[in-house]
């Protein structure tokens, strides 16, 4: 995946499968691909609004963010495998050798991972987020450069298969009805956890994003949990 936030680099090098596939997603004309705004390489330049899609780390791009959005309506496209296939390719012939399902699945909270990167942007008027759930293959190569994790095998490529499910994210509100309905006006993380029926670690990291944007505040402490409340939003 290229780093977009380079203003001199060119926006197709190395890029990705997934990464043209959504571009194709969101246009059909070629000649909105790829575009210069303000010294920076943009995915998607429709009129005045500009779709950036991102794959990976979200902290990347956050300085050409904080630019277009100054002049530009910016949509961030993320999309979260909810199914995903691995697919292994042998290193020197590039012939399949094996193909698997993932136990892996990953919902609309799996984003605040990397959201918590520019928790000071979702809020801006300008900013716009669209979460896609996808079914996608991962295409991993036999070169011994990988993770040990994955024995040596390093991830090549991802290639969309379909979108599921976009969910939209274009003012505060949408962010907060991420937050389950039943919860107590005060709350923790861990009855975040509970309700929402998520890992702890993706309640923290939503919080901690929603705290960060302004959107909960922090009104104490039970026992060595944080006590939330909403800031100013009725429960949704």
């Amino acid at each position: 995946m290229p780093d977009h936030g380079d203003p001199h680099s060119i926006g197709t090098y190395n890029e990705t499968s997934i990464h043209r596939d959504l571009k194709l997603y969101y246009s059909n004309d070629p000649h909105s691909y790829e575009r210069r705004v303000n010294g920076y390489i943009v995915d998607v330049l429709d009129n005045d609004s500009i779709v950036e899609i991102q794959t990976g780390n979200f902290g990347s791009i956050r300085k050409k963010l904080e630019t277009l959005l100054g002049t530009h309506k910016v949509r961030l496209v993320h999309p979260i495998a909810k199914t995903k296939h691995i697919i292994k390719i042998a290193n020197k012939t590039n012939i399949p050798v094996s193909k698997r399902r993932s136990p892996k699945k990953g919902s609309v909270y799996s984003v605040f991972k990397e959201l918590l990167r520019l928790s000071n942007l979702i809020t801006h008027p300008n900013f716009n987020l669209d979460v896609l759930l996808t079914e996608e293959e991962e295409y991993w190569i036999d070169d011994k450069k990988g993770s040990w994790r994955r024995k040596g095998w390093s991830k090549k490529d991802r290639k969309l298969i379909s979108v599921s499910e976009k969910i939209v994210f274009d003012n505060d509100e949408d962010y907060v009805s991420l937050l389950p309905k039943d919860l107590p006006l005060k709350f923790t993380t861990s009855d975040v956890k509970e309700k929402a029926n998520i890992s702890l670690r993706e309640a923290q990291q939503m919080c901690y994003t929603f705290r960060k944007a302004g959107l909960i505040i922090h009104t104490g402490k039970k026992s060595r949990s944080k006590i939330y409340e909403l800031n100013d939003f009725p429960m949704i």
